[in-house]
């Protein structure tokens, strides 16, 4: 059973008079309910009150994707070409990046999606419209607002990263901004 204490302002204790009321209600109608019914409608209730009360500008809902491209201790310069292909599990959407190479050099990738089941036989869609992820006689790179991206990800999509030119970075990491949707 749950107590309200005394001596709180009138609006909270209304606040919880209310909420305690809503509690019970729904207690009652909990116990009519399969336990397997009660905890998947639970964990649904749970998932949504996350998704009405995020706030798509609150910096605590960012996620990030570190990829390194390169290999490691051969001494060669990144070769050009598919670096890296990714399964996207979930709806994500791209923000930003930053792009870090191991020395002052030149470097320009390409992203592009493509759905899982065309993997292998489509042609994958370019993401990162005039805004590559490049290295230009420098070591970083950082745009955080890719105003020309298509940054909405699609789950069960597939990312692909290339090398369209390359010059005296044999490694570099890219990290990618994410937010769920």
């Amino acid at each position: 059973m749950i107590q309200i204490e005394k001596g709180l302002p009138l609006p909270i204790e209304n606040s919880f008079r209310s909420v305690v009321a809503e509690v019970r209600k729904l207690s009652k109608k909990v116990e009519d309910i399969d336990t397997g019914a009660t905890e998947a409608a639970l964990n649904s209730l749970s998932r949504e009150v996350a998704r009405l009360t995020r706030k798509d500008n609150d910096e605590s809902y960012l996620d990030f994707w570190a990829f390194h491209l390169g290999d490691i201790g051969l001494g060669k310069d990144i070769t050009l070409g598919t670096q890296l292909n990714m399964y996207v599990p979930i709806p994500v959407r791209i923000t930003g990046y930053t792009l870090i190479g191991d020395a002052t050099g030149s470097l320009e990738l390409a992203l592009s999606t493509i759905p899982y089941s065309d993997f292998g036989v489509g042609t994958p869609t370019n993401i990162n419209g005039s805004e590559a992820p490049t290295l230009a006689s420098s070591q970083t790179n950082q745009n955080l607002t890719i105003a020309t991206w298509i940054q909405n990800v699609a789950a069960g999509s597939v990312l692909f990263i290339d090398a369209v030119n390359a010059s005296a970075i044999m490694q570099a990491t890219l990290v990618l901004n994410i937010r769920r949707m």
